[in-house]
């Protein structure tokens, strides 16, 4: 059995248990001598910047996979205090975490992960989208691929708990781009920016780099612990966006929209039957939707893990 294996399989706390409250010792035992010295050079203010985004991701991860919160606290505490530990660290016996709260965890970062396409296709349907930010949104799409994937793997989530939550078809999809549409018209441009910023993006590196390093793979995970691959889920969101009218409304309903986007009113109508007069020239009250294509080359593949 390879280490990637028994480290998926492995009920209760296992070897990536440890590493982390290793990690997140030596992490906290770093900041704190750091913090001691004169934060004169920007080399070590940048580090000390570095050090404390690295522990709260550290401390974030490990409450996701099960970590026990007490191991946590403890190798927190004792990386404050200056000790570094190079091998097994003296941690409490172990506080039991509910699977229920790691699922619960999990699941709302698979929401996340559905969302980032959703506020991508939206924003460029509109016309809002610089190329560098969405540069970074579809690397960030990809980072939260990563990090759903190798939580799910490391947790070892069962095909019932996942069940229907890798969905892509176009009728799943609209609850969501009708929620995301509507809280971009209520906050403007600041969801945008929120997923956008260099320095979230940093993060998530940082987050699945410290799963890599504790020894978290994907290499032994099962097709129910991993989403549909980062491409698939930008493009089935956008086919979702552009051909939103006809899941939402059936078709009686889209023959009467085009009528009325003509301006031509029923009493127009009724007066052309009855010989009256000629039909008025064609008015729109309002543009008609210009629909944007998909460049299916932007969508890059999933990462290789």
């Amino acid at each position: 059995m390879t280490e990637s294996t028994e480290i998926r399989s492995t009920v209760g706390h296992s070897v990536v248990h440890r590493r982390l409250a290793c990690a997140i010792q030596n992490v906290a035992a770093d900041l704190t001598v750091l913090s001691g010295k004169p934060a004169i050079e920007p080399p070590t203010r940048t580090t000390v910047r570095d050090l404390s985004i690295a522990h709260r991701v550290l401390r974030e991860q490990a409450a996701a996979i099960g970590v026990p919160p007490n191991w946590i606290e403890s190798a927190s505490d004792a990386g404050r205090l200056g000790r570094r530990t190079t091998g097994e660290p003296a941690l409490p016996a172990a506080h039991g975490v509910p699977r229920s709260m790691l699922l619960a965890q999990l699941r709302h970062q698979v929401e996340v992960l559905y969302t980032l396409p959703a506020l991508a296709v939206i924003r460029r349907d509109r016309g809002q989208v610089e190329h560098r930010d969405a540069d970074r949104l579809s690397e960030h799409v990809r980072l939260q691929w990563l990090r759903v994937a190798m939580t799910a793997t490391a947790i070892d989530a069962t095909g019932a708990e996942t069940r229907g939550w890798w969905d892509i078809d176009p009728t799943a999809w609209q609850p969501r781009l009708t929620a995301v549409a509507d809280r971009l018209d209520l906050e403007g441009g600041r969801s945008w920016r929120a997923v956008t910023q260099p320095a979230v993006v940093r993060e998530a590196r940082c987050r699945v780099a410290a799963m890599r390093l504790v020894g978290i793979s994907l290499d032994a995970s099962q097709p129910h612990q991993l989403p549909p691959a980062p491409h698939l889920l930008e493009a089935s969101a956008e086919n979702a966006w552009q051909t939103r009218d006809e899941v939402e409304r059936p078709a009686g309903e889209l023959i009467g929209a085009a009528i009325d986007a003509t301006g031509i009113t029923a009493t127009d109508l009724d007066h052309a039957e009855g010989g009256a007069h000629d039909l008025p020239p064609r008015r729109c009250r309002w543009p008609l939707p210009q629909n944007s294509t998909c460049d299916h080359n932007s969508l890059r593949k999933e990462p290789s893990s």
